[in-house]
């Protein structure tokens, strides 16, 4: 989603966006969308609506930062959101926990992607074992399987 704010209206633009804001989150669940500058990327774009549910995980390219991402969302003219879909209008979850689904889903596919990227470097370019010395190089299935044994995830209820 790529957005500009008015010139000279950089911080009084209206965006349109209900967030939830966590300073420890690592992404920006969309509560709602109430008209502004993404009501008008709606209309422009209908194939590609922004709704309720939907989290916004990077901003100009800032991730897993919160409230540097916050910052541009304020400050900048020139916004470009990576927005990853929710699931709230197919399953009725709250707006808040599908965006952070979403956004988890989207950061473990990118993990994923990174693992067998790192995994198919070492394959083009294997390194010769030295004798006597303890074996690391791990297949790309172990390496995820590792990974997701040490993952924890944290989740914060709000009332």
């Amino acid at each position: 989603v790529k957005v500009t704010k008015p010139l000279g209206k950089e911080k009084t633009a209206k965006l349109g966006l209900d967030i939830d804001y966590a300073e420890e989150s690592t992404a920006l669940p969309v509560v709602d969308v109430n008209g502004g500058l993404v009501g008008q990327w709606n209309d422009d774009n209908p194939m590609k609506l922004v709704r309720s549910g939907d989290c916004i995980v990077a901003v100009n390219g800032i991730q897993k930062d919160v409230p540097n991402m916050l910052k541009s969302l304020t400050n900048v003219g020139q916004l470009e959101l990576l927005v990853v879909k929710g699931t709230t209008s197919e399953i009725g979850t709250e707006p808040v926990a599908s965006g952070l689904l979403a956004a988890e889903g989207y950061y473990q596919q990118v993990e994923s992607q990174q693992m067998v990227a790192a995994a198919n470097d070492k394959e083009v370019a294997p390194q010769l074992p030295v004798p006597g010395a303890p074996q690391t190089v791990e297949s790309a299935e172990e390496l995820a399987r590792t990974l997701a044994k040490k993952r924890t995830l944290n989740w914060f209820v709000r009332g």
